[in-house]
């Protein structure tokens, strides 16, 4: 009898063993998972050095700068595709900037490419696209569905102006609309509605900030991201997308960067510099509507016989009066405006020395520093100055790199990219600008420090979020407004 209690107490405690062996497993494999998950979605790990000098960036960028440890023994692709993976697994992505091999990435640049490269009337169609688009929002009655957030703060606009906008919810559904019309030939947009694109655009831009944040932040797999889901499949009309097929392939590069620096020449175009400078606005409007190249480089001087300066007027000037009184072309302005606001502010390569050196460091190219460098641009580097751009020095060209440099810089860089901010902004002024037909919009904000900032003529903001709360309204009395 003490025999078989014995036998049976020892098959229990070894069944018991078992059980809590398989549970302590089962437990260890879901924080791995979980903490696999953490590592590949979680914000990018602090940069171990960082430069400002045109030429030591441009080695970053292509993957080539030699540090004090020697020279990088990752290959070029894979020293931008790592820095990257955590998009790869938010976004669901497979695209040139996660690839690791010349081959892929060549192919999807090449396909990229040749969607950029517009003949003359598709640079028509889409103008008298995005024309008809926003004007259709301008005519919306009392209050619009482009809201950035319904509370009762934006709920109280509704009392007191007869119609208002969010602007910047507007721009990325512009910018967004204007993607899908070149990237994936969808003309016939009228079943897409204007909340699913917002959805998808205020997705991927919540992602992105929690991607570049304190690391607190929790990013959901692609897959797991419902809102991301549910607005692909409301535009696209496709579930279980696999990477190749990821519509956000083209989308991310194409509206993400885009969207934001349209707003921005849209605020200090439009609105900041449209007292002193109304010329500006209308050669955006004017290229807006005749999207050719010439309209675009065409300066006013040579567009206005008006606005040139009498003979004696150009006798007495001085050489710098004259530059600073120079009438620039909407070209310049786009340019002007990517030197200051540049829609990716650094660019991160991983670097590894030896393989006996641990895991690869992170070292990053300031593009933005690049761009305000006073000793290359000179003492009104962090001035809006268009006029900059008649003539360049070999250093302020070598600092310029809105689109990245080579072998990595952007198929849109020519031609599409700054044509397109051009068209876009342009679009917006020719709808809700001083020189638009329908007249009376104004810029309001319950929040009167950010119109201060606005009119006090510093530098915009480059925050995601800093815009947010400004609308487009025909203004009545009792609400700040610009």
């Amino acid at each position: 009898m003490m025999i078989l209690f014995f036998q049976n107490l020892s098959s229990f405690i070894c069944d018991s063993a078992v059980c809590f062996a398989h549970l302590l497993l089962t437990v260890i494999w879901g924080i791995a998972l979980r903490v696999r998950h953490h590592l590949n979605t979680s914000p990018r790990r602090k940069s171990y050095f960082v430069s400002q000098d045109p030429m030591i960036c441009r080695q970053i960028v292509a993957g080539s700068f030699q540090h004090q440890q020697g020279r990088n023994i990752i290959s070029p692709n894979e020293s931008r595709a790592i820095p990257n993976h955590p998009h790869k697994i938010a976004f669901g992505i497979d695209n040139a900037f996660t690839r690791k091999t010349s081959s892929e990435v060549s192919l999807f640049v090449n396909s990229a490419r040749a969607k950029l490269n517009l003949p003359d009337e598709d640079w028509l169609a889409i103008s008298h696209f995005a024309i008809v688009t926003t004007t259709n929002w301008s005519t919306t009655k009392k209050y619009s569905n482009l809201t950035h957030d319904r509370d009762q703060k934006h709920d109280r606009l509704r009392g007191d102006f007869d119609s208002y906008i969010n602007i910047a919810a507007m721009v990325q559904i512009l910018t967004l609309r204007v993607v899908l019309l070149v990237m994936f030939d969808k003309p016939d947009q009228d079943q897409i509605r204007d909340i699913s694109i917002l959805t998808l655009a205020k997705s991927i831009n919540r992602i992105w900030i929690a991607q570049k944040g304190t690391g607190n932040e929790q990013v959901p797999k692609f897959e797991d991201d419902t809102p991301l889901q549910e607005a692909l499949f409301d535009i696209f009309g496709m579930r279980n997308i696999e990477p190749g097929e990821n519509p956000l392939n083209l989308i991310l590069p194409s509206f993400e960067t885009m969207w934001r620096i349209v707003l921005r020449v849209v605020l200090k175009i439009g609105f900041v510099r449209r007292t002193e400078h109304p010329e500006w606005a209308k050669l955006l409007v004017s290229f807006a509507i005749e999207p050719t190249k010439r309209q675009f480089e065409q300066d006013n001087q040579s567009a206005s016989a008006s606005s040139r300066p009498s003979s004696r007027e150009r006798v007495t000037r001085s050489s710098a009066d004259t530059n600073t009184r120079a009438a620039p072309s909407a070209k310049h302005l786009v340019l002007e405006s990517l030197r200051l606001y540049v829609p990716t502010r650094r660019v991160h390569r991983a670097y590894q020395w030896s393989k006996n050196l641990g895991p690869h460091a992170i070292i990053s190219a300031d593009i933005e520093g690049c761009h305000l460098r006073h000793d290359i641009w000179g003492d009104d580097a962090n001035v809006f100055n268009p006029n900059r751009w008649f003539k360049l020095t070999k250093g302020q060209k070598d600092a310029f790199m809105p689109f990245g440099c080579v072998p990595f810089e952007c198929p849109a860089k020519p031609n599409f990219g700054p044509r397109m901010i051009g068209l876009l902004a342009g679009t917006v002024l020719a709808v809700f600008g001083e020189s638009s037909i329908d007249v009376g919009w104004s810029l309001v904000c319950e929040d009167k420090s950010v119109l201060e900032h606005l009119k006090s003529g510093n530098g915009l903001s480059l925050n995601r979020t800093a815009y947010g709360d400004l609308y487009l309204a025909r203004a009545q009395a009792g609400h700040s407004k610009l």
